[in-house]
Order: structure tokens, then sequence, then C-alpha cells
């Protein structure tokens, strides 16, 4: 079923319970005040046969032996009358309809029960019966027709039943109305759904209105679409940045290969230095290849993250520094710091922060790295970061204009970035005290893994 099939029949059903439930209570309640009624009615049309004048009467009904109607009594077409005596038989009544006379009765002519309530059935028709002792030995027998209260309960019951089909319609016509009004946003929420799946558009966004659960829907998948807008974009970019990085060192491998191809026209001198620029071609595409596919893997927690000891991480970069330019001085100042995260992705980070470093730190000033409490200074003493270059320093391929003349791809930076925010950090660039630029990354308290 639809939704908005759904909700109909869910009012319907919540509105059918609903009447069933008050009118059978209704019911209940009127049959028992109906029967109260007839049984203050009896109690009441007793009250006068038990003073002493009908009771003397009754008396010489008796002896001169001739029971029958009895004078003074009240006359009722739905009303029964008769005086029964401790043997069973009865002594007078009103009316030629004869009320049954049970043990009950009897009990209370003997006068071992001063009254009782007992329905019965008189001349084929229901009766509530109410036996009162009227002394002497007698009981009165009070009865009542039952025909007019289950005329009345079998009406309730018709009108009863009218009102919850009525009910039950009027419920599912308004569960209509509710429905289409209520899901009117998921309606316009499908169609911008079917909209994107077909023409492939992100930028069709839902219309906003209010602050409820739809609304919330809404805005969540207007934000889904921007942040899928926003990661096709950057796939775009990342594929036409490399394309355009790529293009210069697989045109000089291609161009060495070719050359080398004749190799027997050039000199031992010549080949060497020739196969010598083509290793170190390849090896800057496996290092830019390697750095894009880091780049691809986004903020997502990969790899084997646990609990890790940063400052000997940092030790065993600064190690591999010193053996990869061993023309700079580095100072590393270290104090034990434990930190959540993958030892693959932090050393790549700390490593191309130290490379940053040790290319623009001038000659003879050493490139300072100090470890604090979860945290990394990467420090270097040329020329700092210009103001216009702040924004853009850690952008995938952005490198300024005193940069471009120095080996890199701009990947590093932007890397050390992407693995600070995976692992819920920061990475900031300030100018440093007398000089140079300082690189700090920051790690939340996430020990407890």
């Amino acid at each position: 079923m639809s939704l908005r099939l759904r909700v109909t029949v869910a009012a319907g059903a919540a509105v059918l319970l609903a009447i069933v439930a008050s009118s059978g209570a209704f019911y209940v309640g009127v049959r028992q005040h109906l029967y109260r009624s007839i049984d203050a009615s009896l109690s009441q049309t007793t009250a006068p046969m038990q003073r002493s004048g009908q009771i003397q009467g009754i008396e010489r009904a008796l002896e001169s032996g001739v029971p029958g109607r009895t004078a003074g009594l009240p006359p009722s077409p739905q009303s029964y009358l008769q005086f029964v005596g401790v043997n069973g038989r009865i002594i007078a009544g009103l009316t030629s309809t004869v009320l049954p006379v049970t043990p009950a009765v009897l009990a209370v002519a003997r006068g071992q029960r001063n009254d009782v309530f007992f329905d019965a059935n008189a001349a084929d028709a229901p009766v509530q019966v109410y036996v009162v002792n009227v002394g002497r030995g007698t009981a009165l027998e009070a009865g009542r027709s039952l025909s007019e209260v289950n005329a009345t309960l079998r009406e309730l019951v018709v009108v009863s039943v009218v009102v919850c089909v009525a009910g039950v319609i009027l419920a599912a016509v308004i569960g209509q109305l509710v429905a289409a009004a209520a899901l009117r946003p998921v309606r316009r929420l499908s169609a911008a759904v079917r909209a994107v799946a077909d023409t492939g558009e992100l930028s069709q966004h839902v219309d906003v209105a209010g602050r409820d659960e739809f609304s919330q829907v809404a805005a969540g998948f207007n934000g889904m679409l921007d942040a899928l807008s926003e990661s096709l974009g950057q796939q775009r970019q990342l594929v036409a940045d490399a394309s355009h990085v790529l293009r210069t060192p697989l045109a000089t491998v291609r161009t060495n290969v070719e050359v080398l191809r004749r190799s027997d026209e050039l000199d031992a001198d010549d080949r060497a230095q020739l196969i010598g620029d083509t290793v170190a071609q390849v090896a800057e595409l496996t290092r830019l290849v390697n750095n894009m596919i880091e780049l691809a893997r986004g903020r997502e927690e990969k790899g084997s993250f646990g609990l890790l000891r940063l400052d000997e991480l940092v030790a065993s970069v600064v190690a591999e520094a010193r053996r990869n330019y061993p023309s700079v001085d580095f100072e590393l100042a270290a104090v034990p710091s434990a930190v959540w995260g993958s030892p693959d992705r932090l050393s790549r980070a700390v490593s191309n922060l130290v490379d940053n470093a040790a290319k623009w730190t001038r000659p003879s000033a050493p490139v300072e790295i100090i470890v604090e409490t979860r945290s990394v200074t990467v420090r270097d003493h040329g020329p700092g970061v210009g103001a216009a270059d702040v924004p853009h320093i850690f952008d995938r391929f952005y490198r300024s204009l005193s940069a471009r003349g120095v080996p890199g791809s701009g990947l590093g930076l932007a890397i050390a970035k992407q693995t600070a925010e995976a692992h819920g950090g920061t990475i900031v660039v300030q100018a440093a005290d007398g000089g140079g630029a300082e690189f700090i990354l920051q790690f939340p308290d996430r020990t407890g893994g």
C-alpha cells in the first residue's frame, strides 16, 4: 500500500476503534441506567401495597377463600402484581398474567429474605421481577415488562452501528485530505530525487519551509546534494590537475625511452646520464601517483588505526630526513605523546612537513621539529609564507610564484591537511619569530580509541 493509503486506513481504524469503544461503554451505561430505573419503579410500585389497609384487604380475601383481582392495585399494561403465600399459592393478582413463583419468592414469603430481584419470562415476554415481604406469610411480586427497554437497546445498537459506519467513512475522507496535505513535502522530495536520478543535475534543491520533520529531511537531502556536488567537483578538479601534472614527467620519460632505443649511438657517459634521468623521472612519477592515491582516500579512517607514540613516529621520520637531506641540520625536541591514528598516514603527513621545511630553510639554518602533547610543530628558517598564499597553501597542486622553481607537485601540504582532518585534528601555518614558517599539526584527545 502507498503511504497515503496506509495513513487513510490507519485513521479509519483508529476512529472505528474509538467509536466502538465509546459506543460499547455508552450501551452498557444506558442498559444499567434503564434497569436501575425499572428496579426503582418496581420498588415504588410495591410501597403502597405494604400499607396496613391493603394487607387487611388481602386477609379478607384469604378468609373468604376467593382469590382474584385485588381492588386498589394500580393497573398498567406493562406491570404485573400478585400476592403469593408461603405454600406458593397465588392469593391475588392484578392481571391474568401469572408471574413465576421461584424458590426465592417462597423464601421471601416465609420471611427468610426481605426482598429479591430476578429476571423471568411471563406470557412469553421478558420481565424484571421484584419480590418483597408484606407480612403474614405473604410475598408481593411486582413485575415490569422489559420489551420497551430491549427495544430501546436495539435501537441504540442500530444507531451505534450507523454512527460507526458514518464515522469510518468520515475518517477515511478526512484521512485522505490530511494525508494529501501531510505528504505534499514527501512528493516534492520524491520529485526532486527523480529529477536528480534522471538528469544527474545536483543543483535541484528542495524548498525548505518550516522546522518539522519533513523540512529536516529536505534540508538533509539538500546538504547531501551539496556534499555530493562538492565531491564530484573535487574529483573532476583532481583528475584535471593530475593530468596536467603528469603530462610533463610522462613526456620526459617517453622521450628518454625513445632516445634509449638508440643507445648504441650514444657514448657511455650520455647513456648513463640518460638512464639516471629516466630513473629519477620514474621515481617522481611513482611519488606523484602515491600522493594522488593518498588524496583520493579522502578523510576516511582507512588503514590500521590504533594507539601509537607520536614522539617515536616523528623521530623515525626525522632520521629518514637526515639521510635524504645530509646538508640540512634537523633539531628534534620531543616529549612522550600518544595519539590515536594510522602510522602510515601520520608518517607521510609529518614527512611532507619536514620535506617542505628542508626545501625552504636557508643554508646553515636548522629545521626545528617539536613534539608536545598530541601536537607536532615544524619550523623552517626560510622566506616564510606570503599573506596571499596562506589561504591556498593547503590546496591541491597549489604552487606559489616563489615555489615554482622548487621541485615538487604541490600535494604534500594538501596530504598533511587531509590526514589531520581524517584524524579529527587541525593544521595551521603561521609566521615564526625571527623569520620562516611554522606548521602546527594538532590532534584531539582520542587515546581511548
